[in-house]
């Protein structure tokens, strides 16, 4: 990428892939071709791939043909179709994914020695593995900029073991919610809880309580003395700050909801 301007207007920047001042300058109409990734050579040999299909609860939102499927950030295959479909019992809509692994797009190829069918066998058993050992599939976003998603392959090893199923002979990679979704939905249980919370009427009785207790100090003083009333003094103060805080922190949750999930900002 060029620059900002560049990137809204579609623009593509040019450079060459080495420091060296002796590569003479392309001549005019020259044609430059374009690939999805700064590895052409991986894009032209790949002639293999092992489809899977992964079905997501909350939608497939920024995710778009092309993008890729990762695990631990090495791009093993690519998305090559989205869609909505019925479920079983036609009573609801379901989001789905199919993608492509590709195997030749690892360091290296064990099976390229095989046929198709020995290799997608393969393929399947081993998913199969993984799948048993915690492997999910998750919408994860790939680019905060422009908020494309891509497909991440992970291990949970915590996770319910759940049987491997084929459609049509395609194998169904189950999925796990999106890690940010699962915080915000945490983050949201939370904020239900505090609105729920008379937080402003807790700081206001501790407020009117505060005031009873300075009549009552008073009184006290007037009787045995102001040592005891020096002791409650100090109690109140700490009180009174409590509640103020109390009152503070509501007013800040209010504007700053986020704040449960960053931490207080600067404001």
């Amino acid at each position: 990428m060029d620059s900002v301007t560049s990137l809204m207007a579609g623009g593509v920047a040019f450079s060459t892939q080495t420091d060296s001042d002796a590569i003479a300058q392309a001549a005019e109409k020259t044609i430059f071709k374009l690939y999805k990734t700064e590895d052409p050579e991986i894009e032209e040999r790949i002639t293999f791939d092992a489809p899977m299909k992964l079905y997501f609860d909350n939608g497939v939102k920024g995710l778009s043909v092309g993008a890729s499927v990762e695990f631990k950030g090495l791009r093993v295959g690519t998305v090559v179709d989205i869609g909505v479909e019925t479920s079983s019992d036609k009573k609801d809509l379901l989001t789905f994914a199919v993608v492509e692994i590709e195997p030749q797009r690892l360091p290296a190829d064990p099976i390229k020695d095989l046929s198709n069918a020995q290799r997608l066998k393969n393929i399947h058993k081993f998913f199969e593995i993984m799948i048993n050992q915690g492997m999910r599939a998750q919408l994860q976003t790939g680019n905060l900029l422009t908020g494309q998603s891509l497909v991440a392959l992970d291990i949970f090893p915590s996770i319910e073991k759940g049987k491997v199923k084929y459609v049509d002979g395609v194998l169904i990679m189950p999925t796990v919610p999106e890690a940010l979704a699962g915080i915000l939905d945490k983050v949201n249980a939370i904020l239900a809880r505090l609105e729920a919370m008379p937080l402003e009427e807790m700081g206001r009785s501790v407020e009117e309580t505060t005031a009873s207790i300075n009549k009552l100090i008073k009184s006290l003083n007037a009787v045995e003395g102001g040592m005891v009333g020096v002791q409650i003094s100090e109690a109140i103060v700490e009180l009174t700050r409590a509640a103020r805080a109390m009152r503070s922190m509501a007013e800040y949750l209010e504007r700053h909801p986020e704040a449960l999930l960053r931490g207080k900002s600067d404001e």
